[in-house]
């Protein structure tokens, strides 16, 4: 009954308004009321600057959840949300663990000096769409696959942190892409980095920060 006095608000922005300012003022009103994540903020940028990464994400993700024939990131050990493989992007193309700090790169600020630039934003969008057309291969997501059975777990109820798993994708690319390391012998290295994470607990707490080291 109280619905027809309910004061609704309405923001209207200008047409000419820039993708940018459009992205912030989101962000802005969206950081009260629910709380949204920093995944959520950079989830935004994708949808203004690059839609068709955001909507790869999001397929990813969904088909990981249903089986789907043999060409499929389906498996039994886990099924990602996009801002979880945003971190895997950021850890192997930009060496970040903290999603924040992508936050400000993909906007175009320089993290020393803190200024802002449409140039630098470009590159670093460049820099994301390749790496996560390299987290999105299935070859190398069922490659990680393996590796973690190759360590003994079957399935993911026997993995008691998703992030083990998705930092562990991180070294993995790092060492096929970056390095080289040949197929047979950087399974084998992969399946007992995952191990060691999983018995010591090496990503919990400040998960964040432990990858930031490591990446270092």
């Amino acid at each position: 009954k109280a619905l027809d006095n309910y004061p609704f608000v309405a923001h209207e922005l200008s047409s000419d308004i820039s993708p940018e300012d459009a992205a912030d003022i989101f962000v802005r009103i969206n950081s009260s009321g629910k709380i949204l994540k920093t995944g959520d903020f950079i989830l935004t940028l994708l949808s203004v600057f690059w839609d068709e990464g955001r909507a790869d994400l999001e397929t990813f993700c969904r088909q990981a959840r249903e089986p789907g024939g043999d060409v499929s990131p389906f498996n039994y050990h886990l099924q990602p949300d996009p801002d979880q493989l945003l971190r895997v992007s950021i850890g192997f193309g930009h060496r970040r663990g903290r999603l924040t700090n992508l936050y400000s790169i993909l906007r175009g600020k320089d993290l020393d000096t803190e200024e802002f630039s449409v140039e630098r934003r470009e590159q670093q969008f460049e820099i994301l769409k390749h790496s996560q057309g390299r987290v999105l291969d299935l070859s190398n997501w069922h490659e990680l696959l393996k590796s973690l059975l190759s360590a003994g777990y079957l399935h993911g109820d026997m993995i008691s942190s998703d992030i083990s798993i998705l930092y562990t994708y991180v070294i993995y690319l790092i060492g096929k892409e970056n390095y080289q390391v040949e197929h047979r012998v950087l399974r084998n290295l992969i399946a007992r980095y995952f191990f060691m994470t999983a018995i010591t607990s090496r990503y919990s707490g400040s998960f964040e920060s432990q990858l930031e080291k490591d990446l270092a």
